[in-house]
């Protein structure tokens, strides 16, 4: 606990003293002595309701959420410390963990890396799937630097770059920062992630208190640049900034498929940006694709209405 509040209050603290960086960086948390507070918005209630009507009518078998308001400290929860299989939210961490190394080696970044097939490591063709592909692929033989690998990773959520940059570099490092964050990687594919969890992450980068204010700023950049345009981002007006990671994983069960499909993010909403994290359970995408967005509409509609 002392860990998780060190994460949030150092920048807070550094923030208030004024240190003339806001446009600079403008993903990050500017400085406090500016912020106007803002009513509470009423959405838990509401939100509620919806996520019973959604999992009544069979569109998930289980939804949990987290929501922030970065302009009051305002939060809600709601089934927030259910594990799910983070999939490809773990890419989020991955991200953290190079840029954090590229503080102290900033030629990191620069480094090129000849893309290979990695999938013969995961025994009988069991590499996992993506329902979701990338728009475009990267190609086997070529040479990227890691920072390409890094946007690529995150902007198509490519498990290719992804097993790349795990096996040429850092070995030991994931499991490291999970650790920061107050997560054990588990030996198998388990649920291990709250949505709780996930929006730690976020709030750090917002608060740049994990890595450098270029460095968060860097991160949130490339979370901002995902392809990724359902869940979260169809739920709020064209234009409005989301720095998000989805995540997706079919699994195979004794009652059939079971999908699971999460997208967390930060939204910039232009009076009061908050943190909003969304992750789900059912038998259908396309289904939870449209829960996710749904609830997504709500929270920033309910936003909107208190900020005017």
């Amino acid at each position: 606990m002392k860990k998780y509040r060190a994460l949030v209050l150092f920048p807070l603290l550094f923030l208030a003293a004024g240190c003339g960086t806001a446009g600079r960086y403008p993903l990050v948390n500017p400085s406090l002595k500016n912020l106007v507070r803002t009513p509470l918005p009423p959405a838990r209630l509401k939100v509620e309701e919806l996520v019973r009507r959604q999992i009544g009518s069979g569109a998930a078998g289980h939804i949990s959420v987290y929501f922030q308001s970065l302009a009051t400290g305002y939060w809600f929860g709601i089934n927030e410390q259910e594990k799910f299989i983070p999939a490809s939210l773990l890419k989020g961490y991955l991200l953290v963990m190079f840029l954090k190394a590229a503080e102290t080696d900033p030629g990191l970044l620069h480094k090129q890396v000849e893309l290979k097939d990695y999938s013969w490591l995961f025994a009988n063709n069991t590499a996992p799937l993506p329902q979701i592909k990338p728009d475009q692929e990267l190609v086997f033989g070529r040479s990227y630097t890691v920072e390409h690998l890094l946007g690529h990773m995150i902007a198509e959520s490519d498990n290719n770059a992804a097993y790349n940059l795990q096996m040429n570099f850092l070995p030991g490092g994931l499991a490291r920062v999970l650790h920061d964050y107050g997560i054990e990687m588990p030996d198998k594919e388990v649920p291990f992630v709250t949505v709780n969890n996930y929006m730690m992450l976020l709030l750090s980068l917002y608060n740049a208190s994990y890595l450098s204010l270029g460095m968060s700023q860097k991160a949130l950049a490339y979370l901002a640049d995902s392809h990724f345009r359902s869940g979260l981002v169809a739920g709020v007006p064209p234009g409005v900034k989301i720095a998000h990671k989805f995540g997706e994983r079919l699994l195979s069960t004794s009652d059939g498929q079971l999908m699971q499909l999460h997208d967390c993010g930060v939204v910039y909403h232009k009076k009061t940006p908050y943190l909003l994290g969304i992750m789900t359970r059912g038998s259908d995408l396309k289904a939870l694709e449209k829960v996710i967005t749904d609830i997504s509409a709500l929270v920033y509609a309910e936003v909107d209405a208190s900020a005017k």
